[in-house]
């Protein structure tokens, strides 16, 4: 039997210069898992050859590939981040935190992980790493353990509470208008799921990292010695940061309504925070994560010229091709969309999945209700995936980002540390939502 994929490849063949993109990837991808060279500096190399051998032209990556909503809401929250730091507000946080649960390393554990998928489903996972990463470093630290567990517990948290609304994940954000998804529908339809899942890898989590979160002084008696009154350094700094921080955060919930991007939204906040407390922009500029931000539009492009050439197109749709029976075509969408997103990353992922599975709904002669499932599974994907690997989503190089700035070799998160970890819990995840999938919607379940 000749497969429809086969045919497909025959019909097309891969030219030489596609391979040499292909190859340029492969190497690029090779060096950032060998970690060699810094990843940023791989991602800069590779999009600049990318650009130089006209795969894709100075314009189209700078025009159409690279996501300046993304990277404004980074810049914009990294700066009131920063700002916010001065006052000394992340310290009282986690000595308030750590007393709270009387130096339990599990209630703490449990606790971080809650508040950053309810943070990321009211948010977004980016802007809530960025607000609870500090506050975890420092409980580490004050309780003399390991950040590692920490900061992936933070990412899979972030992630999975993001997918829960269609304002805590970038990828929903590009679903929600192509397949006309409300906030409820994704609230009711997501948010079970993404409940369950974070109710298996909490346990999972904590099963494999107990060993690293034994504290070096017992029962966090370091951080409960603290005086959290006296942490805040900057009571004034703090009231407006906090007021500014608030109106910011409505402002995200409520931006759809007034035609704002997220981006404006983070940086007109910090502006405005700038302007009232009187913070040095040099300074403030410096805590920024520019490796981060040159990393993630290096990896733009790097994706962009795979999109330019068909490719990631070309490869969903000869797979697909393979299931012409719908829920077998929602589970490979979603196993797809899993694998492209764990190897790449989320938001080109879903991106290119979209107009594929528009193209299916028409091939199939599916109506919008019945297309439901395939966008359902697209997001889970692209949520499991995009926590499985440490370039798979953009919170996830964040708070890889944070922990390069500790300077400390062991508590730096590698590729090969977290996907140690995160691989074999996602794989579990991916299999619960693949029977969550069939089971909601394709029985009567």
């Amino acid at each position: 039997m000749v497969y429809p994929a086969a045919t497909f490849i025959i019909r097309k063949p891969i030219l030489a210069h596609t391979l040499i993109l292909l190859a340029i990837v492969l190497i690029t991808y090779i060096f950032i898992v060998t970690e060699k060279f810094h990843r940023t500096t791989v991602v800069l190399f590779s999009s600049s050859v990318i650009v130089g051998l006209r795969y894709l032209t100075p314009r189209q990556a700078w025009e159409q590939y690279i996501d300046y909503n993304t990277l404004g809401l980074l810049a914009g929250m990294m700066m009131i981040v920063a700002i916010m730091r001065k006052s000394g507000i992340f310290q009282f946080v986690a000595i308030k935190l750590a007393k709270l649960s009387r130096g339990n390393i599990w209630l703490i554990f449990v606790f971080l992980m809650l508040m950053t998928a309810f943070m990321s489903a009211v948010l977004d996972n980016i802007t809530t790493v960025l607000l609870v990463g500090p506050i975890l470093l420092l409980i580490a630290d004050g309780l003399g353990i390991n950040p590692i567990p920490f900061l992936v517990g933070a990412i899979i948290a972030a992630n999975l509470g993001g997918a829960s609304t269609l304002i805590g994940d970038p990828p929903n954000m590009l679903i929600a208008p192509s397949s006309g998804l409300s906030f409820v529908s994704f609230l009711s339809n997501m948010a079970p799921v993404a409940a369950i899942l974070l109710a298996l890898t909490v346990p999972l989590l904590w099963a494999v990292s107990r060993k690293r979160l034994k504290t070096r002084a017992p029962r966090g008696l370091s951080i409960l010695a603290f005086d959290e009154s006296k942490a805040v350094t900057d009571w004034p700094l703090l009231r407006k940061s906090l007021a500014v921080f608030t109106l910011t955060v409505i402002f995200f919930v409520i931006h759809s309504f007034l035609h704002l991007t997220p981006s404006v939204v983070a940086i007109a906040g910090a502006v405005v925070l700038l302007f009232i407390s009187g913070a040095k922009p040099e300074e403030v500029l410096r805590d920024i994560q520019w490796s981060s931000l040159l990393f993630i539009v290096g990896l733009f492009i790097v994706v962009g010229a795979l999109d330019k050439q068909g490719l990631m197109s070309s490869f969903a749709s000869s797979i697909v091709s393979m299931a012409d029976q719908l829920p077998a075509v929602a589970l490979i969408i979603l196993w797809m969309s899993f694998i492209t997103s764990a190897l790449l990353s989320s938001i080109p992922t879903a991106a290119a999945m979209i107009p594929l599975i528009k193209h299916l709904g028409v091939q199939m002669s599916l109506s919008p209700q019945e297309m439901v499932p395939l966008w359902w599974a697209l997001a889970l994907g692209v949520a499991i995936g995009g926590s499985s690997t440490l370039i798979g989503g953009i919170s996830n190089i964040v708070v890889a980002g944070m922990s390069e700035k500790l300077g400390r070799a062991e508590a730096k998160l590698t590729y090969w540390r977290y996907g140690r970890i995160a691989v074999p819990m996602m794989l579990a995840c991916l299999l619960v939502a693949t029977f969550y999938l069939y089971l909601r919607y394709f029985t009567r379940w």
